[in-house]
C-alpha cells in the first residue's frame, strides 16, 4: 500500500465497498476496474476475489445484483497487454464464478473490464472462506484463540492462510511463502562507509514485565514494559475543517508519524505536506503543538537515534533535516528525484539513507549535501528499514520494492550488495528491524509477514512460522523499545483495518484494535506503553495507553 494517491467522492463511490487498489499504488500502476454483475440477485455475499494476472485482491460486498458494482485492483505499470481477469464470489453454501480479459496500457492509466457471475461448481479452493474460528477473538486481523477470526493465523503456528474452526488447516489454503527471489540483487557505487560507535548493549530487564515465552533478548533495549491493550485508543485529527471526501486538504491520509526520542513530542506528516506536532503527556493524552513543518507533500519521517536532528523524504525526490533545537532546517539532500517512500538514519546518527519510486537509493553522510554511496535498485524502492546495531563489520538495512522482492544489504561493506529476498508476492510494504538487530520482519500486499535472521546467511531464507493476515495489507511494522513485541497495521482501503500487537517470539496475538479508517503506518513511544498509527482518511490518528 502506497501513498499518497487518494481519489475523489465519485471516484470510491465507482470503486463501491472496498476497492482496495486506491490507497495501494505508486505514480507507476495501473488502476483496472472490474464492473461485476450477476444474474440474478445474491444474498449473504462473505467475499469476492478478483484476480488480475497474478494480482489477488478481495472485497465484502453484501450482495450482488444485475447492477454493476465497481471494484479497482492496482497492477504493476510492468504489465501489458491482455491479461486474465477473474472473479469468484462466496456465500455460505454457493459460489459464483466469471472470467475474462483485459488489455493493460502500461502506464499510469485505467483499464475496465466487465463480468457476469453465473453459479459455479468450479470456484477455487479458499480454504473455508476463513470463517470464525471457536475461542477466540479478533486482533489485527488474527484472534487471541485457536484458529480465530478471518484471517488468524492457524492452529499456535500461523503459518496458513484464511485460519479455520479450531485452527486446522483449510483446504487450498496457502503457505505465504511466494514469489521467486531476485538474481543478481544491487551493486552500490563508490564511496566508504562511515562506522562510528556500537549500539551500546545490555538494557535491563525489570522484574514483572510482560510474560513472552523465549521473548528476544534485548541487548540496547531498555526496561521491559507491558505493551498497550488496545481496549483504550483515542482518534486525533490533523485538520479541524469538516472532512470533505473530495478534497485532499480536509482528508488527507498519515503515512507516517513519529516520537521524538525524548518522548515528548508526537510528529505526523500528512499527504498534503504538513508535518504537525502533538505534545505527548504524562497521562499519553495528546494536546495540539502550533508548530507545523512543511515539506514537498507526503513525508516519511524518522528521528536520529540521538535526538538532534529528523529527517523527511518526501516527493520529487525532496530530503530535507531538521534540526530539533530549533526546527530550522540544518541542510536539504540530492540524489534523488522519485517520491521518497523510505528514509532513515544510521545507529550513530551520523549518515541518512532513502530509496526512492524511480529505483534509486543513497547514502549521505550528515554534513554533506552529496551522497556519499548510491546504490541503483531492480525497481521502484517501496520501503527501508534500518537495523538499530552498527559495528564495524555489521550495518544492515533492507530495501523493499514493487514487484515483492527486497534485498539485505550490509553497509560495512565495500562495495555493498544486496542480499536478495522474497517479501511479497505483490509488492513490498514493511521491513523492520528487531532492537537487538538479530531479527527482521518483511510484510506487503498478500498479509503475510516473514521473519528473518540478522545477518543473514549468504542465500537469506524466512524462519517459520510467519503471520498471515488474509490478504490484507502490512502497512507498518515496528517492533517496542524492549524488543519483546511487535506492532503491526493491517488493511486495505475500504474493508476493516487493524492495528494489533504481536508476540514475535511465539507469534501470539496480544491484542488488536480497528480504527475508523485503513491504519496506514506504526509507531512506538520510546516508553513503551503509548503507540500511535495513521490513518489513510480525515488526517485521523489513533493513540493507544493504559495509562
Amino acid at each position: 500500500m502506497r501513498g499518497p494517491v487518494k481519489l475523489g467522492l465519485a471516484a470510491l463511490a465507482a470503486l463501491a465497498l472496498g476497492a482496495a487498489a486506491p490507497s495501494c499504488s505508486s505514480s507507476k500502476d495501473t488502476l483496472v476496474v472490474v464492473a461485476v454483475t450477476s444474474g440474478a440477485e445474491v444474498d449473504g455475499v462473505t467475499s469476492l476475489l478478483i484476480e488480475v494476472d497474478s494480482v489477488q485482491k478481495t472485497f465484502m460486498p453484501a450482495t450482488l445484483s444485475t447492477i454493476p458494482q465497481s471494484f479497482g485492483v492496482y497492477v504493476s505499470g510492468d504489465l501489458t497487454g491482455s491479461k486474465l481477469v477473474v472473479a469468484t464470489a462466496r456465500t455460505a453454501g454457493s459460489c459464483y464464478l466469471a472470467t475474462g480479459h483485459v488489455t493493460l496500457p502500461g502506464t499510469n492509466n485505467r483499464a475496465d473490464v466487465a463480468l457476469t457471475l453465473a453459479a459455479s461448481k468450479d470456484c477455487k479452493a479458499t480454504g473455508g472462506g476463513g470463517s470464525t474460528g471457536s475461542g477466540g477473538t479478533t486482533a489485527a486481523g488474527g484472534s487471541t484463540g485457536s484458529g480465530g477470526a478471518t484471517g488468524g493465523t492457524t492452529g499456535s503456528g500461523g503459518t496458513t492462510e484464511n485460519g479455520g474452526s479450531g485452527g486446522t488447516s483449510p483446504t487450498g489454503g496457502t503457505t505465504g511463502s511466494g514469489g521467486t527471489t531476485a538474481s543478481g540483487g544491487i551493486t552500490g557505487a563508490g564511496g566508504t562507509t562511515s562506522v562510528g560507535g556500537t549500539t551500546g548493549a545490555g538494557g535491563t530487564t525489570a522484574t514483572g514485565g510482560v510474560t513472552g515465552t523465549g521473548g528476544l533478548t534485548g541487548a540496547g533495549g531498555g526496561t521491559v514494559v507491558t505493551p498497550p491493550s488496545l481496549t483504550k485508543c483515542t482518534e486525533y485529527r490533523t485538520v479541524t475543517a469538516t472532512c470533505d471526501f473530495t478534497d485532499i486538504t480536509t482528508d488527507p491520509a498519515i503515512w507516517s508519524l513519529a516520537f521524538s526520542p525524548d518522548g515528548k513530542l508526537l510528529l505526523t506528516a500528512d499527504e498534503v505536506g504538513h508535518i504537525s506536532f502533538w505534545n505527548v503527556g504524562t497521562d499519553g493524552k495528546l494536546t495540539a503543538n502550533s508548530r507545523v513543518l512543511t515539506s514537498d507533500g507526503q513525508a516519511y519521517l524518522a528521528f536520529s537515534p540521538d535526538g538532534t536532528m529528523l529527517v523527511g523524504g518526501s516527493n520529487n525526490g525532496m530530503l530535507t533535516v531538521w534540526s530539533t533545537s530549533t526546527w530550522t532546517i540544518l541542510r536539504s539532500y540530492d540524489g534523488l528525484t522519485g517520491t521518497i517512500y523510505g528514509v532513515g538514519f544510521s545507529p550513530d546518527s551520523k549518515q541518512i539513507i532513502a530509496l526512492d519510486d524511480n529505483g534509486d537509493m543513497t547514502v549521505h553522510n550528515v554534513g554533506s549535501s552529496t551522497a556519499a554511496r548510491s546504490f541503483t535498485l531492480p525497481t521502484a524502492g517501496y520501503t527501508l528499514g534500518v537495523s538499530p546495531v552498527q559495528t564495524a563489520t555489521d550495518y544492515w538495512i533492507g530495501a523493499g520494492y514493487s514487484d515483492g522482492d527486497g534485498d539485505f544489504i550490509n553497509l560495512a561493506m565495500s562495495p555493498a550488495s544486496g542480499l536478495p529476498i522474497s517479501i511479497d508476492s505483490t509488492d513490498a510494504e514493511a521491513i523492520a528491524f528487531s532492537r537487538d538487530g538479530s531479527l527482521a520482519v518483511t510484510g506487503g500486499g498478500d498479509g503475510i509477514v516473514q521473519f528473518w535472521k540478522i545477518p543473514p546467511a549468504a542465500t537469506p531464507v524466512a524462519t517459520a512460522p510467519t503471520l498471515t493476515f488474509n490478504a490484507q495489507t502490512i502497512n507498518a511494522l515496528a517492533f517496542s523499545p524492549d524488543n519483546k513485541n511487535l506492532g503491526i497495521s493491517v488493511g486495505v482501503y475500504g474493508s476493516l483495518g487493524r492495528i494489533g500487537i504481536w508476540d514475535p517470539a511465539t507469534r501470539q496475538p496480544r491484542g488488536a484494535f480497528a480504527p475508523t479508517y485503513t491504519p496506514l503506518s506504526f509507531a512506538w513511544h520510546p516508553g513503551g506503553a503509548i503507540i500511535a498509527a495513521g490513518e489513510y482518511d480525515c488526517g485521523m490518528f489513533v493513540v493507544c495507553t493504559d495509562k
